[in-house]
């Protein structure tokens, strides 16, 4: 959709690199934001190619898709993925902690077991 809003008039320049960083964050699925920029890309490139433009002007227009469009969505997406391996890291180490008291409550359990059995058969042979 950033793409589409320099065809609205005005200068989005700014805002792509932001709403590119943004996708990037929020979005779950990668293949459909790929496809955007290829679209985007590959679109570009045959409008130009047939209205004659020369390979000098619009290549380094898709020199700016990348440095403006792909590379702050690759950003987004290192964060985001970055943020979920903590985040579960932090969970993983939870569970451990549980599984750890747990184990610890059963060794608990066990040595009381172990000790009211002596007791008992300390107390049967008296």
């Amino acid at each position: 959709m950033a793409f589409a809003l320099p065809l609205v008039g005005g200068n989005f320049t700014f805002a792509l690199p932001l709403v590119s960083y943004r996708v990037g964050r929020r979005s779950e699925h990668v293949r459909p934001v790929v496809w955007a920029f290829t679209l985007v890309f590959v679109g570009g490139a045959t409008l130009n190619t047939l209205r004659g433009v020369p390979v000098t002007v619009w290549f380094p227009l898709t020199m700016w898709l990348v440095l403006l469009g792909v590379l702050p969505w690759l950003a987004g997406r290192t964060w985001r993925q970055y943020t979920e391996l903590v985040r579960a890291g932090w969970q993983r180490a939870e569970q451990l902690e549980r599984e750890q008291q747990i184990v610890a409550e059963r060794e608990r359990l066990r040595e009381r077991a172990r000790i009211a059995q002596d007791m008992h058969d300390s107390l049967g042979m008296s």
